[in-house]
C-alpha cells in the first residue's frame, strides 16, 4: 500500500492563495484611487471642496467605495479560499476518491473558513471606509486622502493574508488527516508534529515540536482529538492555532518508533 499523505501538501495551493491576493489587492488599490480621482477639487488646489454638489460626489463615490470593497474585495476573497482550499484537498486526494461523508465534512469546513476569511477581511477594510468618510467630510487633501485609503487597504489585506493562509493550510491538514484515517483499518498510523521549531512556537508547539525537550512525538487520531491549543481552534485542522506553521504527518506506527518518536495515545 503507497504511503499516507505527507505534510505539506497544502503549501503550493496555500502560496497561490497568497499570490491571488496580492494580484486583487493592486486591483483593487487601482479602482479605489480612480473612484477617490472623481472628487471635486478646489480650482488649482487639492483640496476638496465642500459644497452641495461636491457633497453629492462624495455620497456617491463612497457608495462605490462600498461597491469595490464588497464585490471585487469581499466577494473576490471568498472565491479565493474556496478554490485554493478544494484544491488543498484535492492534493491530498482527488475529489471522486473521498467518501461521500467525508467530502461533505471537508467542504462544510472550507465553508465555514470562507466565511471566516470574508469576515477578517469585512472588519479590516472598516478602516478603509473610515478614512474614506473622513476625507470626503472633512475636506482634506486628495493626496492625503488616497494615501490614507492606501495605508488602510495595506493592512487590511495583511489581515486577509495571515487568514487566507491559515484557512487553506487547515483544509489540507484536515485532509491529510481524514485520508490517513480512511486506511488506517489497514495500517496502524500515528501523526508527528512537524515544522519549524525556533523561538516564534507557541507554547502548545513548543511542546509537540519537541522544543521544550528534545523529544520527538507522535500521537493516535484517537488522542489527538484530545488536544486542546488553547485558541478555541481544531486541533487536528489547525494544528497550534490560527495561522500555525505546523502540520501532522501521518506515519506507520512501526516506522515513527523506529525513528525514535514517542507515541502518545
Amino acid at each position: 500500500m503507497a504511503e499516507p499523505p505527507g505534510a505539506g501538501d497544502a503549501e503550493g495551493p496555500a502560496n497561490a492563495a497568497i499570490r491571488d491576493l496580492e494580484a486583487l489587492r493592486r486591483r483593487l488599490e487601482r479602482e479605489l484611487v480612480r473612484i477617490l480621482g472623481r472628487l471635486d477639487t478646489e480650482r488649482g488646489e487639492r483640496t476638496l471642496v465642500s459644497d452641495r454638489d461636491a457633497q453629492r460626489t462624495a455620497a456617491s463615490v463612497y457608495r462605490q467605495v462600498e461597491a469595490a470593497l464588497q464585490q471585487q474585495g469581499v466577494e473576490t476573497i471568498r472565491s479565493i479560499v474556496a478554490e485554493r482550499a478544494l484544491e488543498a484537498i484535492d492534493a491530498v486526494a482527488p475529489g471522486e476518491a473521498w467518501p461521500p461523508d467525508v467530502r461533505r465534512e471537508l467542504q462544510n469546513i472550507v465553508n465555514q473558513q470562507t466565511a471566516d476569511v470574508a469576515e477578517v477581511f469585512g472588519v479590516a477594510a472598516d478602516e478603509v471606509r473610515q478614512a474614506v468618510n473622513a476625507g470626503v467630510t472633512t475636506g482634506t487633501d486628495l493626496g492625503d486622502l488616497v494615501a490614507a485609503v492606501s495605508d488602510r487597504l495595506n493592512v487590511a489585506f495583511f489581515r486577509a493574508s495571515a487568514a487566507v493562509d491559515s484557512a487553506v493550510m487547515a483544509a489540507g491538514r484536515k485532509a491529510v488527516v481524514a485520508a490517513a484515517s480512511a486506511i488506517e483499518g489497514d495500517v496502524d498510523l500515528v501523526f508527528a508534529y512537524t515544522g519549524p521549531t525556533d523561538g516564534k512556537n507557541r507554547p502548545f508547539c513548543a511542546r509537540w515540536i519537541g522544543r521544550e525537550d528534545g523529544q520527538r512525538k507522535a500521537v493516535t487520531l484517537a488522542y489527538m482529538k484530545t488536544l486542546d491549543n488553547g485558541q478555541g481552534l481544531d486541533v487536528e485542522s489547525y494544528c497550534g492555532g490560527y495561522n500555525c506553521r505546523h502540520t501532522w504527518a501521518p506515519l506507520p506506527r512501526e516506522r515513527a518508533v523506529r525513528r525514535g518518536y514517542v507515541v502518545y495515545e
